[in-house]
């Protein structure tokens, strides 16, 4: 195995628990905002106007919304006219939107700067720019010129 094959399948990073944390964290957060923003589309299609979670009420509403409370964490219990089956609807809605999002998001992080990543290679539109039969045609005059002489040289 060549040098350079070596040094393109050896990583000199270690694997260790940060970026996985992290994705796990983002994944966690985006499912509890998608259950909030359900809930909110839930009050909207109920009362005609949102009712979103204050900032400190985002955890400890939880269970009363998974528990099919419409207006648990919100600051007035304007929400509780909410139909239980439209709520669980568009909660389920937001969810699968918002999974639908992160699978697409993971899937282009993943070719981008995953493990099956494409490693040194170019595009193929960059091996056609550098190497492709138009580049050939347009220095011809210069691989060959005595069957292709520069049109000054025409006279």
């Amino acid at each position: 195995m060549g040098t350079l094959q070596r040094q393109r399948r050896t990583n000199p990073y270690p694997f260790t628990w940060e970026v996985p944390a992290a994705v796990l964290l983002c994944v966690v957060y985006a499912l509890v905002m998608a259950i909030h923003l359900g809930r909110g589309a839930a009050c909207y299609v109920a009362t005609g106007r949102w009712q979103l979670t204050p900032a400190s009420n985002l955890i400890s509403a939880l269970p009363g919304i998974l528990t099919g409370d419409a207006s648990a964490g919100l600051p007035e219990a304007s929400c509780s006219a909410t139909s239980a089956s439209s709520f669980a609807v568009l909660i389920t809605l937001a969810l699968l939107v918002v999974t639908a999002l992160l699978v697409v998001a993971g899937r282009l992080l993943l070719t981008r700067w995953g493990p099956g990543r494409m490693k040194g290679l170019s595009t193929a539109g960059d091996a056609e720019t550098i190497l492709g039969l138009s580049r050939l045609r347009e220095v011809r005059h210069i691989i060959r010129p005595d069957l292709h002489p520069r049109k000054r040289d025409q006279r």
